[in-house]
């Protein structure tokens, strides 16, 4: 959980000084030459106004485009009109998605800018414990979205079928009505956004056991012209933050809020 103080070392003081400053100054400097981009209205930790600079994601797409020497504008919408703008060419690349072939088709896709740790929920009052009590069970998964290699190949050993919703949340109400025995959540989610997705803390369990991660990415669309020569230079931009060691400073600094220290 992410706590605050009442009081504040000096040092961080001018930390968020520096940040409001920072934020105030870029406001200033926008301009119609700018790059857009857009992202979701919120995907705790990833994007979220209650966290710094936007989020996890967003603090590490503005260091990349920073280091670009490209400015950016980014937009907040609702996914589904962001994404689909984002493929009209309305915004120049949208953030963060995770990788399914159809979003494949219409989009290049970055290499990933944070990872999501999976947990697996189950209805409160299920038998289900650990991973090994899967065998056999119906797993929920939205409709477009893939497991990774390692999670298939885990699935098909323990003959798990699966069942689809629309959404997430539609996979909550399966889960909690017995129509699937479990679903994949964030492993990063609190109460709150526990609470907006099933209704209620006390009707789910997720278990302790880590079931995997799943990679996030910055995508372009295929529509974009010189899309990919943009995304080779995104990519490589991502490479310099992470051997210069700036991406795991940013790393750091979000787990270290998420985990509360």
């Amino acid at each position: 959980m992410i706590k605050v103080t009442e009081q504040l070392p000096l040092y961080n003081i001018l930390v968020l000084l520096c940040m409001l400053f920072a934020a105030c100054h870029s406001v200033a400097d926008e301009s119609e030459d700018d790059t857009k981009l857009v992202t979701g209205d919120t995907y705790f930790p990833y994007i979220s106004d209650r966290l710094p600079n936007g989020g996890w994601s967003q603090s590490i797409v503005k260091a990349i485009f920073n280091k670009m020497g490209m400015p950016i504008k980014i937009d907040s919408l609702p996914w589904s009109r962001g994404y689909q703008w984002a493929y009209e060419g309305v915004y120049f690349g949208t953030f963060p998605y995770v990788y399914n072939d159809q979003r494949g088709q219409e989009f290049l896709f970055s290499n990933p800018i944070n990872t999501v740790p999976m947990r697996i929920f189950v209805a409160a009052n299920s038998d289900i414990g650990d991973i090994d009590s899967l065998s056999g069970k119906l797993l929920c998964l939205p409709y477009g979205y893939n497991l990774d290699a390692t999670s298939e190949q885990l699935f098909k050993k323990l003959k798990i079928v699966v069942n689809r919703a629309k959404d997430a949340a539609g996979c909550a109400g399966q889960v909690l009505k017995g129509w699937s025995d479990f679903g994949l959540t964030n492993g990063y989610f609190e109460d709150t956004e526990l609470k907006a997705r099933f209704g209620s803390v006390d009707s789910i369990s997720i278990l302790e056991q880590p079931f995997g991660e799943v990679s996030l990415h910055f995508i372009i669309s295929r529509n974009i012209p010189d899309a990919n020569t943009y995304m080779r230079k995104f990519n490589n931009a991502l490479f310099e933050l992470e051997i210069s060691g700036e991406k795991a400073l940013i790393d750091e600094h979000f787990l270290t809020l998420l985990s509360g220290k």
